[in-house]
């Protein structure tokens, strides 16, 4: 009984983490989210990166505008409040020391140049590209910020392509975790 409450809580400890990790989140210019009640989603105008395709665009769209939705905003073409959204894909290149701490010692003229000669030496041990989705609200009619967030891990390391649009959800879920206004409907 003992071992199965063990894995029992391991398995919710697992569960309850996420894949993504929240890279930035900050309400800014003292917004007042309260003052609005309509949204809109900025066209994307063709400005689409090579990596993202229109299907992947629009599943983000969409898991952005249901998140409006449940905390009680509306669509219009005429709102104030502006979504941006984009998606950046960064090549991360993971290396090593080359020389370890404990290297081997030279004699002869070698011993007094190769400590130096060797410090900065790296060894790449992975590529892989990490793909962060980023959104900014804005006033149009103060012309001010209001809000930003940035989510990373949206991007499938095995064939960096966007992730499916149950892994957009989840991603866009936890992108609004800490927006200032609650969903008022699930």
């Amino acid at each position: 009984m003992k071992r199965f409450c063990q894995y029992l809580l391991f398995v919710v400890l697992l569960s309850s983490c996420s894949a993504y990790t929240l890279v930035e989140n900050k309400t800014l210019n003292n917004a007042d989210f309260s003052q609005y009640r309509t949204f809109r989603i900025a066209p994307a105008d063709g400005d689409i990166p090579r990596y993202l395709s229109r299907t992947d665009y629009q599943n983000i769209t969409n898991a952005i505008r249901r998140q409006m939705l449940m905390r009680g905003y509306k669509e219009s073409s005429a709102s104030p409040l502006e979504i941006n959204v984009s998606v950046s894909v960064r090549e991360n290149i993971e290396t090593k020391d080359a020389i370890p701490p404990t290297a081997p010692y030279f004699y002869g003229p070698r011993a007094s140049y190769w400590r130096s000669y060797y410090s900065d030496a790296k060894l790449i041990t992975d590529i892989n590209k990490e793909g962060i989705l980023m959104i900014d609200m804005v006033d149009l009619r103060n012309d001010k910020y209001l809000y930003t967030a940035a989510i990373g891990n949206i991007v499938d390391r095995a064939d960096y392509k966007i992730k499916d649009i149950r892994e957009v959800e989840k991603a866009v879920s936890e992108l609004f975790k800490k927006f200032p206004v609650r969903p008022t409907v699930e």
